[in-house]
């Protein structure tokens, strides 16, 4: 008996701690968010690819990224913003400012664009671990009223020194 108690608290407990999110109530960007009417997961983002991404170039330590992951990561990052919530120390998704000279996204994303950024491994990244400093691959996913846009991977491994970025990121091909 005791066991069925501790393992329906367990399953109970577990899934709020793995998916642990902060309300974004405060911050700047909630009137922005508000204005986004509640997405379909997943299915909603247009633009996805429709092939494998590579990220790193060349290097050993490149990833390379399936069209499921992308969709689901990028459904994941939608899910969120429409959500109001946020994972992950760095607080993702995040505005991405588009200021990395190397990299080039979508023709349909430009810099004026509401951009954001949230990171892509294998599965889904719920925050865990917080730090994302061995998760250099995004996802960039822009936002407006309607619809949720795929505008590129971009990746921070083997990205060109920039005196005027700190760790800039660079396009991933594909």
């Amino acid at each position: 008996m005791h066991f069925i108690l501790i393992t329906v608290a367990l399953a109970t407990i577990i899934p709020c701690l793995l998916g642990a999110a902060i309300d974004l109530k405060g911050l700047t960007q909630r009137d922005e968010l508000e204005q986004f009417d509640q997405l379909d997961q997943l299915a909603d983002v247009a633009g996805l690819p429709t092939k494998a991404v590579r990220c790193g170039g060349n290097l050993a330590r490149a990833e390379i990224h399936d069209t499921s992951n992308i969709k689901r990561t990028a459904g994941a990052a939608v899910d969120h913003i429409t959500g109001n919530t946020v994972v992950g120390d760095q607080n993702y998704p995040k505005r991405y400012g588009y200021r990395d000279p190397h990299v080039s996204l979508a023709s349909s994303c430009s810099s004026t664009d509401s951009l954001y950024e949230f990171p892509i491994t294998t599965g889904i990244w719920n925050g865990v671990p917080a730090r994302t400093t061995d998760i250099p691959d995004r996802v960039i996913i822009k936002m407006n009223k309607k619809k949720a846009i795929y505008c590129g991977l971009i990746t921070h491994t083997g990205a060109p020194a920039d005196p005027n970025t700190q760790n800039p990121f660079t396009s991933c091909t594909g």
